[in-house]
């Protein structure tokens, strides 16, 4: 094979490696700010939602009586998806504008149930690190060890701080199921 043929395609195989590898970092870069964005942004989302929880029912094992705090999102999430069902005041209330029971053990008549998956999964601990809403394979009650604590973010409800949520560790689900 002549030389300048050897060159050519030696050429030609270093810009196709020089591209492939470019464009493979670009990808990991982008998916990691995405990730990233994508984390915040559902970290408010599951503030605020904690938030009108610990407002609603005045704390979190109160809440617990009356709705667990899964339906409680979904029920708010789905109401303000659809704008004749009302405000997110309504969605807090119930949807016929009626205060939900408050620790009388009766469960909201108009729960809504989805087969969604949230895309990170908080795990959410008291101030003393006992597991309020578990993920992953922490379950609630369980204690989380002091290192784990200290990555919580606050949420603060009622002028203080009530619980600490921990970001999720691992992949996220993305898809839309």
């Amino acid at each position: 094979m002549p030389l300048r043929t050897r060159l050519i395609v030696n050429m030609l195989f270093i810009s196709l490696i020089t591209a492939v590898s470019v464009g493979g970092i670009a990808y990991l870069k982008l998916k990691r700010d995405f990730l990233s964005v994508t984390l915040e942004l559902a970290f408010q989302d599951f503030q605020q939602d904690v938030v009108a929880y610990l407002n609603r029912y005045g704390s979190w094992e109160k809440g617990q009586h009356v709705e667990p705090f899964p339906a409680f999102a979904r029920r708010v999430h789905f109401l303000q998806g659809f704008p004749e069902a009302g405000s997110a005041d309504n969605a807090i209330r119930g949807s016929s504008g009626t205060p939900l029971a408050d620790g009388d053990g009766s469960q909201p008549e108009n729960t809504i149930t989805s087969d969604r998956t949230p895309p990170f999964m908080f795990l959410l601990i008291d101030l003393q690190g006992r597991v309020l809403h578990g993920a992953g394979h922490y379950l609630n009650g369980d204690l989380v060890d002091e290192r784990l604590r200290l990555t919580g973010r606050p949420i603060s409800a009622n002028g203080r701080v009530e619980v600490l949520a921990i970001p999720p560790v691992g992949t996220p689900q993305l898809n839309i199921r």
